[in-house]
């Protein structure tokens, strides 16, 4: 399993990104099933369309339907296990 993050998604979807090329082999080469956490679907479609147009925005969508990632809902459980993570790693930035 390879948890997605926005960035790689929208570097695989924007031709003009840097990371393009290698976001996209890495995505599309794997075997191991990708899972893309429920809150980012918002925010990898809002960069898509305002870096690559409606057209990448509409493509990843799509993507998601046809099962390309896995869409893993967040629980509560999730989100007090993360106000743990960012308390206990203050001194990092987890964002």
């Amino acid at each position: 399993m390879i948890l997605i993050d926005t960035g790689v998604v929208v570097a695989m979807g924007n031709r003009r990104d840097d990371d393009h090329e290698r976001c996209t082999e890495l995505l599309v080469s794997t075997l191991e099933p990708l899972v893309l956490p429920e809150p980012l679907l918002v925010e990898i479609g809002y960069m898509l369309g305002s870096r690559a147009g409606a057209s990448a925005e509409a493509d990843f969508l799509r993507d998601v339907v046809d099962g390309l990632y896995t869409v893993e809902s967040m629980l509560l459980a999730d989100i007090a296990r993360a106000a743990d993570l960012v308390e206990k790693y203050a001194d990092l930035p987890l964002g």
